[in-house]
């Protein structure tokens, strides 16, 4: 029987028994009162402790479904709840969270377990720095738990003094940094053995980073480059931009303080990682001494070329030069239909005069010769060149076959004052035979036809046999 039913029972006896009835009922109704009241508490209570078991379980449900690490430590730092993330983020402390404790206690396991890369060697020292920043509450913190995992942690204080601690996973972003890393130290050794100077810029092409040869290169230290703009660094009087030093290598000319000047190019090069400090690299390569190695070929070449087109013994053009100027002339002239002339001009019997005077008297000999032929032909755009050994020719262009002869009596006027002696024959004096041609170019002819035709009237000359109607075939041999 309940207390409740046994105290009815009893007041009901009391009331019923006359005797009783004036010293029993008023305790008997206190007692029901009072009993009636307890069990209403002893029921609320059971209520209470069902709804906050109910309030526990939905707490955790909730934390459990938050993707991140969650625990609650109330205003004596003492752990209350946490749910499975962190767990799962620090299996190794399960039965710590089990046990559950202080936070100071929680550090300590992690501790003793030497879960904690960064305290290794100074643990107290460690600790104590994390309780300081606990009292400040600091926002944000990363705690990386191995080399390639990491915990972003942050936590804050509420209202009522309880701590709420959130861990994220990012072991991602850790990789992805450590990567970032490793690619930034291989950039920096790559560009620590390049021959070329590289400067790693920004976004905006400001330097972040250079190397020795950039800062050979560039005249500048390392730091006072460091946040200066491209521009800025390269000193170029040039107007140029990010689009034109990606597309080509740009040549400039860099003056340094003492004067010293290099000849550079400079190229940029964007990197595909917008996410990286690097965003492009400026290569800037020294081609001061290619430039001088090229003005010393392109010297050359012109001392060559002269040497190509001169004749060395007697400075009159050479057979190259002769046929080049031919060429040139022949276009011309057949496009306005104006005449060419060509005089191919013998020493006679030299071959009698190379024994008799040797071949230096010989060299002489033609030097005067040459001479000469220079002053007769003294009209601009008359080329006297060496034929062959004794043979010289002259090119006259815009000339008619009658304006050749006058040219060709010229040389023989002019070798008959010079009186060149020539023992070795019966004139006694140098003797010469000339083939003189003149006719209009035909574009659909070769210019080898005037060089051809003046063979021929030579030829004929030194045979004595008829001119041609194009030539006018004669021996000019002045009297000694």
């Amino acid at each position: 029987m309940s207390l409740l039913a046994l105290s009815s029972w009893q007041l009901g006896l009391a009331l019923s028994t006359p005797g009783l009835a004036m010293s029993w009922w008023l305790p008997a109704a206190v007692l029901a009162l009072v009993l009636a009241l307890g069990a209403a508490a002893i029921g609320t209570a059971v209520q209470a402790r069902a709804a906050i078991a109910q309030s526990q379980r939905m707490l955790k449900e909730v934390l459990d479904a938050l993707p991140v690490g969650v625990e609650l430590f109330d205003a004596q730092d003492q752990l209350l709840a946490y749910n499975h993330q962190v767990v799962a983020l620090f299996p190794y402390m399960a039965s710590a969270f089990a046990r559950g404790g202080s936070f100071e206690a929680l550090l300590r396991e992690s501790l003793r377990q030497g879960c904690v890369p960064e305290a290794k060697g100074r643990e107290e020292a460690w600790l104590a720095q994390r309780l300081r920043e606990r009292q400040l509450m600091s926002q944000r913190m990363q705690q990386q738990s191995s080399q390639d995992s990491g915990v972003r942690l942050h936590e804050q204080r509420t209202a009522s003094g309880f701590i709420v601690s959130v861990r994220s996973d990012v072991s991602d972003l850790v990789r992805e940094q450590r990567r970032l890393q490793q690619c930034q130290a291989q950039l920096d050794a790559l560009c620590r053995t390049l021959p070329q100077g590289v400067l790693m810029l920004d976004e905006r092409l400001r330097v972040r980073q250079s190397n020795a040869q950039a800062q050979v290169l560039l005249g500048h230290s390392g730091p006072a480059m460091a946040g200066q703009h491209l521009m800025t660094v390269l000193a170029s009087q040039l107007m140029l931009t990010r689009d034109a030093l990606i597309r080509a290598p740009q040549e400039l000319v860099l003056k340094h303080t003492g004067g010293e000047q290099k000849i550079v190019t400079a190229s940029l090069v964007p990197l595909p990682d917008e996410e990286a400090p690097v965003r492009h690299l400026c290569i800037v390569t020294d081609i001061s001494e290619q430039r001088q190695q090229a003005h010393a070929v392109a010297q050359l070449n012109t001392q060559l070329t002269r040497q190509s087109s001169v004749d060395d013994l007697t400075g009159v053009g050479s057979r190259q030069q002769l046929e080049q100027t031919l060429r040139q002339e022949w276009l011309r002239a057949a496009r306005n239909a104006r005449p060419q002339a060509l005089l191919l001009i013998e020493l006679n019997d030299f071959a009698a005069y190379i024994q008799h005077y040797g071949q230096a008297g010989a060299d002489t000999c033609l030097q005067r010769v040459a001479r000469l032929l220079q002053a007769s032909a003294a009209r601009s755009g008359e080329v006297v060149s060496r034929y062959s050994e004794h043979q010289f020719a002259i090119l006259l262009p815009d000339t008619l076959l009658v304006g050749a002869h006058i040219v060709a009596q010229r040389c023989v006027d002019s070798l008959r004052l010079a009186q060149i002696e020539h023992q070795g024959t019966s004139a006694g004096c140098i003797t010469l035979s000339v083939g003189v041609t003149a006719l209009v170019p035909d574009a659909r002819q070769s210019h080898t036809l005037l060089i051809d035709t003046a063979e021929a009237a030579l030829t004929r000359v030194k045979e004595n046999r008829p001119p041609q109607p194009h030539d006018m075939l004669q021996t000019l041999e002045p009297s000694c």
